[in-house]
């Protein structure tokens, strides 16, 4: 029994931070594809996820980046944030639209839910670099979020999975 148990928690360990698609379905009227992955953590306070719509020949790429890191703040229509690569190259991603927060209670406060869209040569992008750092922009200022070490190749995983599965 013991060691049962102790395997369990090996393995529950080992699949915890495993990458897998959250959503994988076509509408069955449309006939659109919608891909969402898994949450990642790129900081304590800080998560993300990949979400892809397909419909005919066209694809459309977001992240979307929620917790309480940076300070939640609004952000418009033409606000971005940048995510600086191992390489020191960038890539950019900009506001779906006017976004907000929520308060909330106890120790999260302001948790916002940002969703930014990419392009298909920044999802390669991701694919094959770590992110060092990321920059999130919040009305006339800006945060920066150093990603520690061990999570920098999150996203880059994340950004994988999709494209194999867009391949198929």
């Amino acid at each position: 029994m013991r060691y049962t148990l102790l395997l369990l928690i090996i393995f529950s360990a080992c699949t915890a931070n495993a990458q897998k698609f959250e959503k994988n379905e076509t509408d069955k009227f449309t006939n659109a594809k919608r891909l969402t992955t898994s949450n990642v953590r790129l900081k304590t306070g800080m998560l993300a996820f990949l979400t892809t719509y397909t419909e005919d020949e066209f694809t459309f790429y977001y992240i979307t980046l929620f917790g309480s890191v940076p300070e939640a703040r609004v952000i418009g229509t033409d606000e971005r944030v940048i995510f600086l690569l191992d390489n020191d190259s960038t890539v950019t991603g900009y506001s779906t639209g006017i976004q907000s927060y929520d308060i909330g209670m106890g120790t999260h406060g302001k948790m916002y839910r940002h969703q930014y869209k990419l392009q298909e040569s920044d999802i390669k992008l991701l694919a094959e670099h770590d992110i060092k750092s990321i920059r999130k922009y919040g009305g006339d200022i800006y945060a920066d979020v150093d990603i520690p070490e061990k999570n920098q190749g999150d996203i880059k995983k994340l950004a994988k999975m999709v494209l194999q599965e867009l391949s198929k």
